[in-house]
């Protein structure tokens, strides 16, 4: 039986094993694991961009590869209403599932800022958005929480198959918006169906700012 050493000696410096060389099945079988394991790459999207990167990696590797500019932090997008991972730009281990997305955003935020509802210009949605708002007549205001801008549409009207048929409208917009996407809203007061039955995947409640939605 080989031993580790006659692996070794049998394998290129690219972990290949040469052509001709005669090596039992179980080691044949770990050596090309470890040269496939090496090469492993999965295709992943920074900003947006799509890039193709060994996994695992680090953080650092993945500010590099997608050009991340200084003073800007690196998130994994999360589903659903969590918050989206940080990637921190040092040596620790990051591993990729494929078609994961990445995004930048500003390190520095102003956590204060918000917008009233007679104010004449946005402070937090990019003006093209809050310009649209505004054109379509609908009532809004904004709040920056922990990076996120949360847009609230009061008074927002409803298909007359919902009850009631008025309500607040809150979108969550995470922090590299319009990079990231939202993927959820929430209501208040509780929206049902006109039949009594609640819509499908509206029965979970959140609690944003200490309020439940």
């Amino acid at each position: 039986m080989l031993d580790h050493v006659s692996v070794a000696l049998h394998t290129t410096h690219d972990g290949q094993i040469p052509r001709g060389t005669a090596l039992p099945d179980n080691r044949r079988h770990n050596v090309e694991n470890q040269a496939q394991q090496h090469e492993h790459s999965v295709k992943i999207y920074i900003d947006r961009k799509e890039h193709s990167s060994p996994s695992p990696t680090t953080g650092a590797a993945l500010y590099v590869l997608g050009k991340v500019k200084n003073g800007y932090d690196l998130f994994e997008e999360e589903q659903g209403p969590v918050d989206d991972k940080l990637i921190r730009n040092d040596g620790q281990e990051v591993r990729l599932k494929e078609f994961t997305h990445f995004y930048s955003a500003q390190r520095e935020l102003n956590p204060g800022a918000t917008r009233s509802d007679t104010s004449t210009k946005s402070q937090l949605l990019p003006d093209p958005d809050a310009e649209y708002l505004e054109s379509k007549g609908y009532r809004f205001s904004e709040k920056n929480a922990s990076g996120w801008i949360h847009v609230t549409l009061h008074d927002f009207l409803l298909p007359t198959c919902y009850c009631p048929g008025v309500c607040d409208l809150l979108v969550r917009l995470p922090p590299a918006y319009p990079n990231a996407n939202p993927d959820m809203f929430w209501t208040r007061p509780d929206i049902r169906l006109s039949t009594g039955n609640w819509p499908a995947r509206a029965d979970v409640h959140e609690s944003f700012d200490g309020e439940s939605w």
